[in-house]
């Protein structure tokens, strides 16, 4: 899964992040999250180590490579098959897995695909720091702020669009965000805001890892 993400390196990003390390910061997204009846913990986190796994096979296929949304939900569905059979007796959780997340229906699903927006932007904001690119990766926000629905997560990406207005001055905050509404997903738990900061200084170059589960970390 050493595969550069595509959306960074057309961007020129330096170093980007892989497949493989996305996937993994998702699974410590859902670690964090607090522990809620209505949503099951451990299922979202299988669901995040999975979502993307397809794309070992067929790479990160973006909008920008002209392949049909059809065609490209074609190619990673025979990705998964093939990873399926070849992953043994594990091989039926792990297509179906892919399939709750592809179909969106259930809470975990929809939970995941809401933290895999976030994290686009929370990346976005950590390249334009760490490379001093202000407004540089605009598009991000841009075509993904306003898709995230749950509102414990727009109050962290409201979070960090005021905190690049700091680096980034003249930066607009997107309307969409105000009010704050929440589709109909069920009773989610939010993520502390110290586990945010956790998740932040942790996945930072040269950072070390925090104490988590509701203590007090340094912003």
């Amino acid at each position: 899964m050493n595969i550069k993400r595509t959306g960074w390196v057309l961007c020129h990003v330096e170093d980007p992040e892989r497949i493989a390390g996305h996937m993994y910061r998702m699974g410590i997204m859902t670690f964090l999250l607090d522990d809620d009846k209505s949503f099951d913990k451990v299922r979202c986190l299988k669901l995040a180590l999975v979502h993307d796994l397809a794309e070992c096979i067929v790479g990160d296929i973006t909008p920008c490579c002209g392949v049909a949304p059809e065609e490209k939900h074609r190619r990673e569905d025979n990705a998964m098959q093939e990873l399926a059979q070849l992953a043994g007796s594990c091989g039926t959780e792990l297509y179906c897995l892919y399939k709750e997340y592809e179909e969106q229906k259930t809470p975990e699903a929809k939970l995941v695909k809401e933290l895999d927006r976030f994290d686009m932007i929370l990346q976005a904001f950590e390249y334009e720091t760490v490379e001093s690119r202000p407004h540089g990766l605009q598009e991000f926000f841009d075509s993904t702020a306003v898709c995230v629905a749950l509102s414990f997560l727009r109050r962290s990406v409201l979070e960090i669009e005021c905190a690049s207005s700091t680096t980034c001055k003249g930066r607009k905050i997107p309307t969409q965000l105000r009010p704050l509404k929440e589709r109909a997903v069920g009773p989610i738990s939010i993520i502390p805001a110290a586990g945010m900061r956790a998740l932040h200084t942790f996945l930072q170059p040269g950072g070390q890892p925090p104490t988590l589960h509701g203590q007090e970390v340094p912003a």
